[in-house]
């Protein structure tokens, strides 16, 4: 068993409802929250994936003022993507490759890492997909047999 997850079996998870716990109401960013219909079957700690992601646009995005959070189901229905975008400095190109390793950032050199491995533990993936200059990325994608649709409350 992993140290920091792994601990509890997954659970299903609204997005939304994870999204807006994670990121603090008073931190001065304007948040693009995702629609409240997706859950996320993943390990508890998703929250915290979305804090960390949260986390390293304010100490490493240098100007972010914006964060938006969505998902779009694939055409072929095989997986749900969920985009993490800001409009801060980016990731540098010499850090793009070697972001989600442990020990590599400005900080602890966890963060990252934490979250790839909280998201693998349910097979889901996670991408750094940001332009230098133009804001930070991340696509998360789950797997079809990891989300599911409800109605909206």
């Amino acid at each position: 068993m992993l140290p920091f997850g792994g601990v509890q079996s997954p659970v299903w998870q609204n997005l939304n409802a994870v999204c807006k716990k994670a990121i603090p109401a008073q931190s001065g960013i304007a948040v693009t929250h995702p629609p409240a219909d997706l859950e996320v079957y993943a390990d508890p700690l998703l929250e915290k994936v979305f804090y960390n992601l949260y986390d390293n646009a304010m100490r490493h995005g240098e100007h972010v003022t914006e964060i938006a959070i969505g998902y779009t189901p694939a055409p072929d229905g095989n997986e749900v993507t969920i985009p993490v975008e800001n409009n801060g400095a980016g990731v540098s190109p010499d850090m793009k490759g070697r972001i989600f390793r442990r020990g590599v950032g400005k900080n602890t050199g966890l963060g990252l890492f934490l979250t790839l491995e909280i998201l693998t533990l349910t097979n889901i993936t996670v991408d750094e997909t940001g332009k230098p200059g133009r804001g930070a990325g991340f696509e998360i994608r789950v797997p079809r047999e990891g989300c599911r649709f409800t109605a909206q409350t």
